[in-house]
């Protein structure tokens, strides 16, 4: 049985696959995601917006977007800040 098998979507917090499962499917050979898709994929909003939507609400999750807000708060600062001079 492969890991990848073994994951179930559920909204129980126990049965959501953890960082250290998603590597170990990612070294996996058997695994059909190679070890950079599996990082796109946790990086994406998909993932982290689909847990809020079956109403299952984490730190995690909501530190995630608010880290996506403030990186992108300080790069339209930096832009137009940089119009600014020219």
């Amino acid at each position: 049985m492969s890991p990848r098998s073994t994951i179930r979507h559920t909204s129980s917090m126990n049965d959501l696959p953890t960082v250290s499962d998603r590597i170990a499917m990612a070294s996996d050979p058997a695994s059909s995601e190679s070890g950079f898709v599996a990082v796109l994929r946790y990086v994406g909003t998909m993932e982290h917006f689909d847990r809020l939507l079956t109403g299952l609400v984490e730190t995690r999750d909501l530190t995630y977007f608010a880290v996506v807000v403030g990186i992108f708060l300080v790069l339209t600062k930096t832009s137009v800040e940089s119009v600014r001079w020219r």
